[in-house]
């Protein structure tokens, strides 16, 4: 009779990691072929369902992922089992393990549900458990008694700690069966997960903020073209999500990369799918080539850092900045996807105030229209989260509730929660935590003034005229500091208050969790949000008005101080303010349609989503009605309805859409009616 076995790889309700569960996928379509009639097994990926089929038995073995986002959300599953079915044996495995045997010891006495944890590459290391197992009659005490060693495999004793050989990396990957080809997957794509496709392993970067920067993953291991191409055509039929995700650290930057374009962009022609690729995002212009050979490619230039000693002391280097430069231009001149991307990462070991404040200006004076700062998470893999790096640097750290992680679920009649805890570093040797704040601000202010190319048509004319898009940002961020009221100035205390809102140690959060109506907080979104998704999404639906007279003050100003504000510069750059004002204004408000006359055309480079930098000259009175298209209000209405009006409801909104989709279009009176949406201008 064969045993049965469940693979978990569990979602919280309301998280946004939405893709399919491709690593525990990849592991039982492995053991199905190498265990045969002696396992049967099945996958989740929704706690409710899973739930479910623990109401109508238990398994063998109950298999769980560990990663940041769900290793509370595992742990409390596998503790319910544990007291239900003590026999039934419990597996993890994931990156969300400490690196050193102390540090692994002490996870698994922290957890005593887990009776063992699988290390790295998973697929033949589960097998040889399960082949251990088997002969024990499924028993992990009799097994452990044994204190057997077992490949990649960690667990407990009661003599104490025992880990298996660390087994060498799988080459031929090819030689791991597909669970998309073998239908393992078609579950998940009917549910409407995002689909998400593995081209390669391991990462030749040592990064020591990343899980992948031990020198076990330094070599580079591939599945060939052919089989990736394979994959995208039997996906492209069976999921009704326009993304396919890239699952690589490096996609784009490898020769090899290239060839598996060429079958997207295949299948691209043939079927539509995919309509966005996402991920391209190697340290190298190789991927360029490789996001101009398929359409709807996303491309990032993750630099993390600009500064030399930071890039020194978490072990990497960047590509050069004319090259980012010229990858930037070309993004936008072969109009490879509406934004490019890059990446800070604030706090990391030797980062300052000004450190931090210059890689962002840097990168945005690249020419990168989205640059997105992430806070420094310690990852328990990673070389970072290690005693010796945290003493090295001074790292300082907090901890928070990660955002939507705090649901309410139900197994075997109990109900309970498992919110995730992130543990963030807030100040180190070179820089404090009020220091760290500061930046959380200027992060604000760019996510607010500059991200998505909100003010793209000020710019150009500032750039035209030798005023650099950093300096515009940064007298942006000048005049918030110094704002004491109005609507942004509140936008801004409440963004730094939620910024301050961490607990010194993950005792201190959890006696707070458990405390009467805490959850209850966290469920109506009153505490826990995404302080910089919320607060920019509240500035762009709510406050346009009041961004653009800052935004236009401060071109202004930065023009007169340049010496090129005249007065027909002024009368222009006010016409703009209120064409733009109008396109964008109270972008949630449908019933709004407004007519208003302008002395100059700006319709051509309104349609052709392109700013003349020229100053044009006047010209007869042109009347232009601002209103949105009934798609448009249709769109909305939906995300409204999907996410809700509320602070949380409105980030989840902007975060999930593209804002110049919600455009008003701009028609000459008389003219072409509105059309279906407006892309970013």
């Amino acid at each position: 009779m064969p045993s049965t076995v469940i693979f978990a790889d569990l979602k919280h309700t309301e998280h946004t990691c939405k893709a399919v569960p491709l690593g525990i996928s990849m592991v039982a379509a492995y053991s199905r072929g190498a265990l045969k009639d002696r396992m049967r097994f099945s996958l989740f990926r929704d706690p409710a369902r899973l739930a479910a089929e623990l109401e109508r038995g238990f398994p063998a073995v109950a298999c769980f992922s560990n990663y940041v986002w769900n290793c509370n959300l595992s742990c409390s599953f596998a503790e319910r089992i544990k007291r239900a079915s003590p026999g039934t044996v419990i597996i993890f495995g994931g990156p969300n393990y400490p690196l050193g045997p102390e540090a692994q010891k002490a996870f698994l006495l922290a957890h005593p549900a887990i009776d063992f944890y699988i290390v790295q590459e998973g697929e033949h290391a589960f097998v040889e458990l399960f082949n251990r197992l088997e002969k024990n009659g499924f028993s992990a005490e009799k097994m452990k008694k044994t204190r057997v060693r077992v490949p990649n495999t960690h667990y407990l004793s009661a003599q104490g700690f025992v880990r298996g050989k660390t087994l060498a990396r799988l080459e031929k990957l090819d030689e791991l069966p597909s669970p998309y080809l073998t239908g393992m997957c078609d579950e998940f794509l009917r549910d409407s997960l995002v689909p998400i496709v593995q081209t390669t392993r391991g990462c030749p970067f040592s990064c020591t903020y990343c899980s992948e920067g031990s020198s076990h993953w330094s070599k580079i291991s591939r599945f060939s073209a052919e089989r990736i191409g394979k994959e995208v055509a039997y996906i492209s039929k069976r999921t009704s999500v326009p993304n396919l995700l890239v699952a690589d650290s490096n996609f784009g930057m490898y020769e090899e990369d290239l060839e598996i374009c060429r079958h997207i962009a295949r299948i691209q022609d043939e079927t539509g799918y995919p309509t966005y690729l996402i991920n391209i995002e190697g340290k190298s212009p190789k991927i360029l080539k490789a996001a101009a050979m398929v359409r709807g490619a996303s491309v990032s230039t993750a630099v993390q850092s600009t500064d030399p000693r930071v890039l020194a002391n978490i072990k990497r280097s960047n590509i050069p900045y004319k090259e980012v430069l010229r990858i930037s231009r070309k993004v936008v001149e072969l109009g490879l996807s509406g934004n490019s991307f890059s990446e800070i990462i604030l706090c990391l070991p030797g980062d300052t105030r000004a450190a931090h404040f210059k890689s962002i200006t840097d990168v945005i004076d690249m020419g990168i229209n989205v640059v997105r700062s992430h806070q420094f998470i310690i990852l328990p893999g990673s070389e970072a989260a290690s005693l010796e790096s945290r003493k090295r640097f001074g790292l300082v750290t907090r901890f928070r509730v990660i955002p939507k992680t705090v649901s309410r679920y139900k197994l075997l009649s109990e109900e309970f929660y498992a919110p995730e805890i992130d543990e963030i570093c807030v100040a180190n040797k070179t820089m404090s935590f009020e220091d760290y704040c500061e930046c959380r601000l200027f992060n604000l202010t760019v996510e607010i003034f500059y991200n998505d190319s909100v003010f793209r048509e000020l710019l150009a004319f500032l750039l035209a005229r030798k005023v650099s898009a950093s300096l515009f940002v940064l007298r942006c961020h000048e005049v918030m500091r110094n704002a004491s009221s109005g609507p942004l100035a509140d936008i801004y205390r409440r963004f730094l208050e939620e910024t301050r809102n961490l607990w010194r140690t993950r005792g201190d959060l959890d006696v707070f969790l458990r405390r009467p109506g805490t959850i209850e907080k966290f469920i109506a979104g009153e505490i826990g949000m995404n302080e910089q998704l919320v607060f920019r999404a509240l500035s762009v639906l709510r406050h346009m008005t009041e961004l653009h007279q800052v935004a236009f003050g401060a071109g202004r100003d930065l023009l007169a101080e340049a010496g090129g504000l005249d007065r027909p510069t002024a009368e222009y750059l006010s016409q703009l303010h209120d064409f733009c004002l109008e396109q964008k204004g109270d972008m949630l408000d449908l019933d709004r349609t407004v007519e208003k006359k302008f002395d100059y055309d700006f319709m051509p480079m309104a349609e052709k989503r392109s700013w003349d930098t020229r100053l044009p000259s006047k010209v007869p009175a042109i009347k232009v009605r601002f209103a949105h298209s009934v798609e448009q209000k249709e769109l909305l209405k939906r995300y409204v309805g999907l996410y809700g009006p509320t602070d949380n409801g409105l980030g989840n909104l902007l975060s999930s859409a593209d804002v110049g989709k919600f455009y008003r279009p701009a028609v000459r009176i008389g003219g072409l009616r509105p059309r279906a949406g407006n892309k970013k201008c």
